[in-house]
């Protein structure tokens, strides 16, 4: 039984006789569509070329530190460990079939701890709705840090609420109850350290996990029967213990002139700007792509949800936990929209202990009693059939185009010659590799390989197995901190350029001598997708300021 099983539920005299019914058809309605949509992901994991997040990030993994410019380096140590199986697009993306099967058995426990006996297909209702968001789609299949911090974030949550209705329980002894927020109640500190030790996981994957942290204090502060918890060692304990993991960018920072702390900074109060303005449009903006990206159909649904009775059989621990993180997330990321720049996917975590509620509203007992999933409704009828299936259909659809986006052609240049050049540098690499070796094949082995910009350098050194690539561009990035622990004065190059970062005037001008470019044109079906530049170049000198 789940949490519910203290609660009322309506008589098992009320209930329809089991020898009278037949097994639920609600299983037969979710599994082609979420079947459906693992098979996309399969195909997406073995067939599209890495984009060029996915290969900076492997480029990590081939230079192991302590962290890195951008973001944490948890990441970029587990490529590391998988480049050993091999050079492949799969085993780039092995890791996101792991952190997957992590991340959905624990929404399995979860669904158990809601649903009860229920557990298993509440479990199957809520995995069809994760593999239908668009958001999920993305983010648990690219081989990038959010598919981690999702993993860790979801079992540090979870075991915190598991720790406080531990905590807040009364305890009995000898006979005598003793008040759970005195005594420490039924509390398993195990289970306090281990949320602690997945939350410092999850901060070692993106800094704003950060935020599961703030809302589990939010929590404590606000409940009074957990306050007490301030008094007590094992508190302070687990907050060290996840503040020990942050360790190694503590040391990658004071190396390295606090780089990531200042592109932080600026990334998110935009302090370069002359004077300060508020952007509303922006903040509204953010908010309408958090709702789309999600899936319309699943934003609904969560506030139906939300607004609807089910809100009062929810365990008040969780939904509080539910309630903290989706606000302190939203909230201040709204914040920094009003005057700066958020991104929809900084938001992810914001949904985490939400959607495990939304089983019990696509579905309601067979007797048309209760509230939700629960011990008593062992036949559930659909309660939203018609808007369960338009959220499955627009998951397939957007995951479908989204693959063929990424795997087969670029929409984009279906529709014509401009736009979206995220999707144009993923195709004809084969291409560039061939030309970049056989014009290497007349060069110096002191040669250094240079692109324009940090994508074209992470998908060249990935397409050539080459760690060495370094990009030159306006944009600071890891690649700087690479080029200062190398001696690049006077080598020749191989430069490679492209439409969407053509070789300026200043980059240009860092060479003796440049000979004119070789094109390379990638089409595909007899339409042109992009066209490269490869430029021979003699006594490169890096600027000052890279």
């Amino acid at each position: 039984m789940g949490p519910f099983s203290d609660r009322t539920w309506p008589a098992a005299a009320s209930a329809p006789d089991p020898s009278n019914l037949k097994p639920s058809h609600i299983v037969r309605v979710l599994w082609p569509g979420l079947l459906l949509l693992v098979l996309l992901r399969f195909t997406y994991a073995f067939a599209a070329f890495p984009n060029p997040d996915e290969a900076y990030y492997w480029l990590w993994g081939q230079h192991l530190g302590w962290s890195y410019y951008d973001h944490p380096p948890l990441h970029g140590w587990i490529q590391g460990g998988f480049a050993l199986l091999g050079h492949h697009r799969w085993v780039l993306r092995l890791p996101t079939l792991i952190s997957s099967g992590l991340f959905v058995a624990t929404y399995y426990r979860i669904c158990c701890y809601l649903y009860g006996d229920q557990g298993a297909l509440a479990f199957g209702l809520l995995t069809s709705t994760i593999a239908a968001s668009p958001l999920y789609f993305v983010y648990l299949a690219m081989a990038w840090q959010d598919q981690w911090l999702l993993t860790f974030g979801l079992l540090s949550s979870f075991g915190l609420v598991q720790f406080l209705e531990g905590y807040r329980a009364p305890q009995v002894r000898d006979g005598h109850v003793r008040d759970g927020h005195v005594r420490g109640g039924q509390a398993r500190y195990g289970q306090l350290y281990r949320a602690a030790l997945y939350l410092g996981l999850a901060g070692l994957c993106k800094y704003t996990a950060v935020l599961i942290g703030l809302a589990g204090l939010a929590v404590i502060a606000t409940q009074p029967a957990l306050r007490s918890l301030f008094q007590r060692r094992a508190f302070y304990g687990a907050v060290a213990i996840a503040l020990l993991c942050q360790l190694p960018i503590l040391i990658w920072n004071a190396q390295n002139d606090w780089l990531s702390v200042a592109y932080y900074f600026n990334r998110s109060v935009d302090s370069g700007r002359p004077g300060f303005q508020l952007k509303p449009l922006e903040m509204l903006g953010f908010w309408g792509l958090c709702l789309l990206i999600l899936s319309p159909f699943i934003s609904w649904a969560l506030w139906r949800c939300w607004r609807g009775p089910l809100r009062a059989s929810c365990p008040d621990i969780y939904r509080a936990l539910a309630l903290w993180l989706f606000g302190l997330s939203t909230g201040i990321l709204s914040g920094i929209a009003l005057f700066s720049t958020a991104l929809h996917y900084w938001n992810i975590q914001a949904y985490l202990l939400l959607l495990p509620l939304l089983p019990g509203f696509f579905v309601k007992s067979s007797t048309g009693e209760g509230t939700s999933l629960g011990p008593i409704c062992l036949y559930p009828q659909w309660r939203q059939r018609r808007l369960f299936q338009l959220m499955q259909g627009l998951g397939v659809l957007v995951a479908a185009l989204l693959v063929f986006n990424a795997g087969v052609m670029p929409l984009a240049a279906i529709a014509g010659p401009d736009g979206d050049h995220e999707s144009r540098i993923l195709f004809g690499w084969d291409q560039v590799t061939e030309q970049v070796q056989a014009q290497l094949k007349a060069l110096p082995d002191e040669t250094l390989l240079l692109t324009t910009d940090y994508r074209s350098a992470a998908l060249l050194a990935y397409a050539l197995n080459n760690p060495q690539v370094l990009a030159i561009s306006d944009r600071r990035d890891q690649f700087d901190v690479w080029a200062r622990q190398r001696a690049l004065a006077g080598k020749p190059a191989l430069l490679l350029a492209d439409d969407w970062h053509p070789l300026s005037a200043e980059r240009a001008g860092q060479f003796t001598q440049l000979n004119d470019p070789i094109p390379i044109s990638i089409q595909r079906w007899g339409r042109w997708i992009k066209t490269y530049q490869l430029y021979v170049g003699r006594g490169f000198q890096p600027l000052s300021s890279d």
